[in-house]
């Protein structure tokens, strides 16, 4: 073989590596985002009353703005996230199961910059964009 055949098939060789090595990086088991709500709802929309109050008090307002409801795994803790993004309220109104805020209950003491970091989005539960 050539200097070159040689350098290119260690390229190759050395390109399959790192692509098998940072795929295993981000291989980490998802866990059902029932299992990680306390309340273990298999659908919290249908299951949890207060959820619900909010997207009927959101949709009966004449002048609707983009929303989103997410459950979020903060280091294992599940939330429930309320996102009003017409007005940048990102992580405003993060819920435990039982519709507490939950810097108040089981996040009491977590440094709210340090949970935006940190959390993760797990499953998209309501979507509404005004602008289609």
């Amino acid at each position: 073989m050539h200097f070159l055949e040689k350098f290119a098939a260690l390229l190759l060789l050395a390109a399959i590596l790192s692509a098998s090595y940072s795929c295993s990086l981000f291989e980490e088991e998802d866990p059902d985002f029932e299992e990680l709500l306390e309340c273990q709802v298999q659908d919290p929309i249908a299951e949890l009353v207060w959820l619900q109050e909010i997207i009927a008090k959101e949709e009966a307002y004449e002048r609707r703005s983009s929303m989103r409801i997410w459950v979020g795994d903060y280091e294992g803790t599940g939330v429930i996230i309320y996102e009003n993004l017409v007005f940048s309220c990102y992580l405003c109104y993060v819920y435990d199961c039982a519709g507490n805020v939950a810097f108040e209950t089981n996040l009491e003491g977590v440094d709210k910059l340090d949970f935006s970091a940190k959390v993760r989005e797990v499953k998209v539960l309501y979507e509404y964009n005004w602008v289609e």
